[in-house]
């Protein structure tokens, strides 16, 4: 699945609404070459307020490395902040400079650092899925505490996508399933926490029969 396919079919953005040039060097001036599928998403949506800040959480633009002083010295690339800057997703200084390196998320600069994503390319395509969900007009209202057999029905029954990430904002793994491509059926971690969405109102009212009595 390309970032092009996900913006289509979860944002519903069909038109590039990039980052200039000048954006991009600036990034390739202070961490080097940027991951192509970095870069890719910059130049196709990295200036679409609907997707760099009007979701769950919000992207590092240029804007914010040139005006925010704790930035300035940073030797690692932050890529995503939390909301409520709880934590924040970044490539390690060392890891600059690979092709596909790993994305990691930090909660406190004094600990250690977690994994978050194997490479970039599914930290991007998984963050856009994941931040594109709570962006979706028709959203579950509740997040839903599921059982073992709940998860069960939903991996028997949805497709799942490809891209996960891990230890942000909870403990675990976070996964995708979808019933459409306009869908998204988010399962948090350990606790197994449900929420879903969709941007037509048809496929909602599918998943809400099939998900909305499950767990509590």
């Amino acid at each position: 699945m390309t970032i092009k396919e996900i913006l289509e079919n979860i944002y519903g953005i069909t038109e590039e609404q990039g980052l200039s040039e000048d954006d991009i060097k600036y990034f390739e001036n202070r961490f080097g070459k940027i991951p192509d599928t970095l870069k890719e998403f910059y130049l196709l949506c990295g200036n679409n307020l609907k997707v760099s800040s009007y979701n769950q959480d919000w992207w590092f633009l240029p804007e914010h490395y040139k005006k925010w002083k704790w930035l300035e010295n940073s030797k690692d690339f932050l890529i995503l902040n939390e909301n409520q800057a709880v934590c924040y997703a970044f490539i390690r200084e060392c890891d600059l400079g690979q092709a596909n390196p790993p994305v990691y998320v930090s909660f406190d600069e004094d600990k250690q650092p977690k994994l978050c994503a194997n490479s970039v390319d599914e930290f991007v395509k998984a963050f856009l899925i994941y931040e594109g969900s709570f962006g979706m007009p028709y959203f579950s209202e509740n997040f839903y505490f599921i059982s073992e057999e709940d998860f069960d029905f939903i991996k028997n029954n949805f497709k799942e996508y490809k891209f996960k990430v891990a230890n942000w904002m909870t403990d675990g793994v976070i996964k995708f399933f979808y019933d459409t491509p306009d869908s998204v059926i988010c399962v948090f971690g350990d606790d197994l926490q449900m929420h879903f969405s969709a941007r037509n109102k048809g496929t909602f009212d599918r998943l809400e029969e099939l998900l909305g009595d499950m767990g509590e």
